[in-house]
């Protein structure tokens, strides 16, 4: 898996849909300005139109600083969320181990 890139500025949630069968992803976050953000994964088919249950990553909720984490695979998506602010936050998903994304 490439690594893939989203952005969103403001309060506001974003999908970020991935493949499945990556052993482990790498998740970056880098903020710019002021933004309160939560990056949550989920294991349905969003794509397929399966309903989501998103689950948020602890190493990852209510960031406001540039950071990182290492999340298992089996996940189909990432879901990023700004609940407060109006800075951007861009977060960038690879695979841990090198693979394509």
């Amino acid at each position: 898996m490439r690594p893939k890139s989203v952005s969103l500025t403001g309060v506001g949630t974003l999908v970020l849909p991935v493949d499945s069968y990556v052993e482990g992803y790498l998740v970056t976050l880098d903020v710019t300005g002021t933004a309160t953000c939560t990056v949550s994964l989920t294991n349905k088919k969003v794509l397929a139109g399966e309903t989501a249950a998103w689950f948020a990553i602890s190493d990852l909720a209510n960031k406001a600083a540039d950071t990182y984490a290492f999340v298992p695979g089996g996940v189909t998506a990432f879901q990023l969320e700004i609940s407060a602010g109006t800075g951007t936050v861009e977060m960038t998903v690879s695979c841990a181990k090198g693979e394509p994304v």
